[in-house]
């Protein structure tokens, strides 16, 4: 992707296996993260503290999760006219040194 999309500065990969290899396919092209690009990776555990350098990482809380799809599921045999509905849960950002800090110019 970094090759055939030059326009790309950022990635956001769903597991920190995915991240460890992003991480070095990039740097294996002289490129270098944050400074020529970002990543971000959605968090499943502690492993994310462990990435070099240090992944900036998404925590979303799956146990809430589970306990809204649960409710929605229940409901929805209950109630064979159940409207769907959109439901947000918490999440938090961890700053790390995978991101690079933007700025006005890019």
């Amino acid at each position: 992707a970094v090759k055939q999309h030059p326009h790309i500065t950022a990635f956001v990969v769903m597991h920190n296996t995915i991240a460890v290899g992003a991480i070095n396919a990039i740097q294996s092209l002289g490129r270098r993260i944050p400074d020529d690009y970002s990543i971000v990776g959605v968090a499943l555990g502690k492993e994310s503290d462990l990435i070099l350098p240090p992944l900036t990482a998404i925590h979303w809380y799956g146990e809430q999760i589970g306990q809204q799809a649960a409710k929605i599921l229940i409901n929805s045999f209950a109630n064979k006219n159940a409207k769907s509905e959109q439901i947000l849960v918490q999440h938090q950002i961890e700053i790390r040194s995978s991101t690079a800090r933007i700025s006005q110019s890019r």
